[in-house]
This record gives C-alpha cells, structure tokens and sequence, in this order.
C-alpha cells in the first residue's frame, strides 16, 4: 500500500520532468530559429553557432516579449494544434470504417498503416507540428528584427560605433582614405571603389555605424541608414588590440 502511494507522488514529478524538457526544447529551437533568421539576412548565419545556450534560450523571449507577438504565437500554436487533432481525428475515423466498397477498405488500411490509432504516432506527429510552428514564429521575428535594426531610429537599441585603427594598423576601406589602383581585391572591384568615393564607411546625417556582434577574433559592423531597403552594408573588422571602438 505505501510502495502505491509513493508511486502515486513521483508520477507529477516525472510529468512535470517530461514537460520541462520539451519546453527547454522549444525554446531552443525558437531562440535558434530566430538568430539564425537574424544573423542570415545581414549575410553572416554562422554567427549562430558562436552563441552559448543561455544566449539562444533568451533569444526565445523575443516570441512573448511583445503583447502581439505573444498573441501572435499563442493564436498561431492553438490554431495548428486543432487543425491536427481535427485531421487525427478524422484518420481515426476511417481506419475504423467497416464499408464493404473496395476503396474504402483502402483508404481504411492506409490509415491504419499510417498509425492513426497508434497514440505514438499522433504524439509524434502533434511535436512535430509545434515545433514547426514554433521555428517559423522565430524565424520570421529575426527577420522583423532585422528590418528594425537596419533602420537608423531612435528606437534602435544596437549602439552607434567609431572605430579607430591605432598605430601602422592599415584599413583601404576607412572613412576618408583615398581609392589606390594597386590594391588587391576578391570579387567586385567596383564596388570597392564607390564605397570609397562616395565616403559609404563614413557617418552622415542620415547613416550611421552600428555593432552588430564582436567576438575574439572579428569586429561585425554594419551601416544604419534612415531609409534602409536592402541588406546593409557590413564590414568585418580584426579584433586586435590596434582596433578600438568608441560606443554611442
């Protein structure tokens, strides 16, 4: 009798384990999805991998850190989950069809086949379809994070960045240095030089020089603009101890 009840304490215990795992789990798929998204449309993806655990699962807080963005997620969750119990249901149904016509024995037995009735399978089935709304969410809220940090605004939360190349430290691409004929170059060459001519890596009123990610070895820049279209302009600096960088 108390082999029972102790038993019958552990399994919220073991419940409760279960569900936090497949939450740390969605997490880190939703924290993943999003960096990638947002690291992807400045042209640099691989920075994802350079992040720690902690820094993905905060990342996943960008899915109810906003009103509409919670609502967004929870509407969208909510929605596929009864779409997929509605069509489960349904398979269920017609595994049990007992219909003597030819094709509905058939469409019986692929149902059957398919594991409808099979409560792993619909489990299976119920995750996979949470987990892919749940990368699609975050996928799609790195890009909006993206198209509002490209933007040079005052609700911009990434800083504005000088940097300064300290001592012989040569840079052909700073703000100011005139375009040599002589310097090597892989890819458009063109668009090197009218980076230079038109001072691009230079602040203006309406751009300015933002960091985007710093780690030991690589200084990632990109230009802020007013009126931002496209992808930005991103620059990949050194980081040594010639470089240093003066925040806004």
């Amino acid at each position: 009798m108390e082999i029972e009840e102790s038993s019958d304490r552990t399994q919220p215990f073991k419940a409760l384990i279960a569900a936090s795992s497949l939450i740390v789990a969605l997490l880190y798929v939703a924290g993943f999805a999003f960096r990638w998204s947002y690291y992807y449309n400045f042209g640099i993806p691989h920075l994802v991998f350079n992040l720690s655990l902690q820094a993905i699962l905060t990342a996943s807080m960008e899915l109810i850190k906003q009103p509409q963005n919670l609502v967004a997620t929870a509407l969208l969750l909510s929605g596929s989950l009864v779409i997929v119990n509605l069509l489960m249901s349904a398979a269920r149904r017609i595994s049990r069809w007992q219909h003597p016509a030819r094709l509905w024995k058939l469409l019986a037995g692929v149902a059957r086949m398919l594991g409808a009735e099979n409560p792993l399978v619909t489990d299976c089935v119920r995750a996979l379809v949470i987990f892919y709304t749940v990368y699609m969410l975050g996928s799609q809220m790195g890009y909006i994070q993206f198209r509002k940090h490209i933007v040079n605004s005052k609700e911009n939360s990434l800083p504005v960045v000088t940097a300064i190349f300290q001592g012989d430290q040569d840079l052909v691409l700073a703000c100011g240095k005139e375009w040599k004929a002589e310097t090597n170059f892989v890819g458009n060459g063109k668009l090197s030089r009218e980076i230079q001519e038109y001072h691009r890596t230079c602040t203006s009123e309406t751009t300015v020089w933002r960091l985007l990610y710093r780690d030991d070895k690589s200084i990632y820049l990109f230009a802020s603009e007013a009126e931002a279209t496209g992808k930005p302009l991103t620059i990949v600096l050194p980081n040594t101890d010639k470089v240093v960088l003066v925040m806004e």
